[in-house]
């Protein structure tokens, strides 16, 4: 069965009854709640994510998460940080970073 929900009330309204009846299902995340997933490359391995974040939030970006990613094959950590933030004016300018 598939439900295209008009309104937002009305995809809460089926969320919270897909939870309360535990049923299996699948949704996708809602618009309103969707956020930033950016990555960041070419900084050395070993930086602490607390210094990233610090950086970006020098520069007006408020992330909610930071984490460094792990290599599947040798599980060394890799110079790329995978970046998650709130989706806003202010987070958007992180696409205009270099």
């Amino acid at each position: 069965m598939k439900l295209y929900p008009e309104t937002p009330a009305a995809y809460y309204q089926i969320r919270t009854l897909i939870e309360e009846e535990k049923l299996e299902a699948f949704t996708f995340q809602f618009p309103a709640e969707q956020e930033y997933k950016v990555v960041i490359r070419g900084m050395p391995a070993d930086m602490p994510v607390e210094e990233v974040i610090q950086n970006l939030e020098e520069l007006g970006i408020h992330p909610k998460e930071c984490k460094v990613l792990i290599n599947r094959n040798t599980n060394q950590p890799m110079p790329i940080f995978a970046v998650f933030l709130a989706k806003n004016a202010d987070n958007k300018n992180i696409y205009n970073l270099k």
